[in-house]
């Protein structure tokens, strides 16, 4: 399951990983769906503003609530190809351990402020799905399948924290019984 980001030793057990990782996929292909999806529905806008002097009313408010699909339902994926956006200027100097001991610290960091993102992008969404709650302009659309992909996808991603976080502590504990002592 390696993407652009660096290789990753998977130590949990395969059938969970595994079963996780299809989970993964499904969602990350939603995604690219949904970029499909902004595509046609942008060049179809532009066309109708360019040929016909008439865009197609919401889209652009439509696009909005798409982005966010785009971004939650793949950010799982992505933390588990570890291909997030990372400064390793120091961290490429530090012996396995250190760095290990720094990637079980950021997801930690990551699962507390993503937990409560988790908890109040679900009742958001309930809540929007319970008071009808839709958007105002031209065309109404209704607000909860956006809050409730938000909730989905980040709920996933806490998932997958806890997943790397387990697997990040094998491989430490190997790494320190490997001689990896906390001295070097």
């Amino acid at each position: 399951m390696e993407g652009a980001g660096q290789a990753v030793e998977r130590v949990l057990p395969p059938a969970l990983e595994q079963r996780f990782a299809r989970a993964e996929r499904v969602l990350a292909a939603v995604s690219a769906a949904i970029i499909l999806v902004m595509m046609l529905l942008t060049t179809a806008d532009v066309a109708f503003r360019f040929f016909l002097n008439s865009p197609i009313p919401g889209a652009y408010e439509l696009s909005e609530f798409l982005l966010v699909g785009v971004v939650f339902l793949a950010i799982s994926y992505v933390q588990a190809c570890r291909a997030h956006i990372m400064v390793d200027l120091f961290t490429d100097r530090l012996p396995r351990w250190a760095t290990l001991g720094l990637d079980i610290l950021s997801a930690l960091l990551a699962l507390v402020v993503f937990a409560v993102l988790t908890w109040q992008a679900g009742f958001q969404a309930w809540r929007a799905w319970v008071i009808d709650d839709y958007t105002m302009g031209l065309i109404a659309y209704p607000i909860w399948p956006a809050r409730a992909a938000l909730a989905l996808g980040v709920a996933v991603y806490c998932l997958r924290l806890i997943l790397d976080i387990a697997n990040d502590g094998v491989l430490l504990v190997r790494s320190l019984g490997e001689g990896g002592t906390a001295a070097g």
